[in-house]
């Protein structure tokens, strides 16, 4: 059944073009929306009647030539071959048969129009429900209730989650209207499998029986689209397969993580969980242990040494600990380096030319990028 509130607005647009009264009727033959109030909840419409009965238009010459009709053109407005409503405008013969034809079909495409941005609305409110639901650790442990409520069994199939957010770390909000990115995105994601939602800045998904390659083409795919119309570059994580729904809520962890390690270390399109190397064990390092290891290593250090050092520290080993190729790409002299070298080694009492010691800063340096 077609909302009354929908038809009203159609027809009020198209009066703004065609400057006649017109009216729209329910299969039942009532006048549910009409650009004049007066007429709304008329039941006794002879006119409509016909038109329902027969399935044909029906041109009314002069007021109550039917029952309760007056002068104009009346229409059936029909969908894949069944017959919504009957769209009728009021006026002389001559000035509203040109209107008919077109006003009908424009009806039909609002009709139809109004009908698949309900149907994106409900899929967009069943995504964000399931994808909560996933999240929450407070709802009950049963993927029953969800497969009831939405259709669909998340211990049927195996689903991969991304996570997208813009490459910067700017808090305003990218995409002012979210509808519409969620519009943009329905296009690539919206085949029925896939699970998404777009909050704020960040684009969360669950992809359904995808492989590596799939996920990289997706994740560029979606980039290119929000590149280009948002100007902003995102970039991704990507956590393991899971199903059920304590797997899926460890792979939505897993992405946003390899997603925060992407933005810090990476800066590339997408980063899987299972390539964070170092990542796999120092996420989940406690922030005393943390801080208590910094403090040990840079206790004598200040907070710009601390980041002049770090990218020192970050060519060297780019560099293979090559002296030479490391003052070439900082456009230093060799010595300047040695220099800087030797006042690392100073001030934290690990050298950095040595294997061992090289690796307790390399990773204080991780530990400190994480935390800044």
């Amino acid at each position: 059944m077609i909302e009354a509130s929908v038809v009203q607005d159609i027809l009020t647009r198209m009066k703004e073009i065609i400057h006649q009264e017109l009216n729209f009727f329910s299969t039942e033959g009532i006048i549910i929306a009409s650009t004049d109030p007066s007429r709304i909840g008329q039941v006794n419409h002879e006119g409509a009647q016909f038109v329902l009965e027969k399935n044909q238009p029906i041109v009314i010459e002069f007021d109550n030539q039917y029952q309760g009709a007056k002068q104009g053109i009346n229409l059936p407005v029909d969908i894949d071959n069944q017959i919504v409503g009957v769209i009728g405008i009021t006026g002389k013969k001559e000035e509203v048969s040109q209107f008919g034809q077109i006003i009908k079909e424009m009806t039909k495409i609002l009709i139809l129009n109004n009908a698949a941005k309900e149907l994106v609305y409900n899929r967009r409110n069943s995504h964000k429900n399931i994808l909560d639901y996933i999240q929450n650790d407070d709802s009950p442990n049963d993927n029953f209730s969800v497969e009831m409520l939405y259709g669909i069994n998340l211990s049927s199939k195996e689903y991969t989650a991304i996570v997208g957010l813009p490459s910067d770390n700017v808090t305003e909000q990218y995409f002012d209207d979210i509808s519409n990115v969620y519009l943009d995105l329905e296009l690539l994601l919206g085949d029925g499998k896939t699970i998404f939602e777009v909050r704020g800045n960040m684009i969360l998904a669950l992809l359904q029986d995808k492989h590596p390659q799939a996920i990289s083409k997706i994740t560029q795919r979606i980039a290119q689209i929000i590149e280009k119309k948002y100007r902003m570059t995102l970039l991704f994580g990507v956590g393991t397969s899971g199903r059920g729904k304590e797997e899926l809520k460890q792979s939505i962890r897993q992405a946003k993580t390899a997603l925060s390690w992407n933005k810090t270390f990476y800066q590339k399109r997408e980063l899987f969980f299972t390539d964070m190397e170092y990542g796999l064990i120092l996420h989940n390092v406690a922030d005393i242990n943390k801080n208590y290891f910094l403090d040990k290593i840079f206790a004598q250090l200040s907070q710009k040494e601390i980041d002049e050092m770090i990218p020192l520290l970050d060519t060297y080993e780019s560099c293979n600990g090559s002296i030479k190729q490391c003052a070439e790409s900082l456009f230093i002299h060799k010595n300047t380096v040695q220099y800087k070298l030797n006042k690392i080694t100073e001030k934290t009492g690990h050298d950095p030319r040595k294997l061992s010691d090289f690796f307790v800063l390399k990773l204080a340096s991780i530990l400190y990028k994480i935390q800044k």
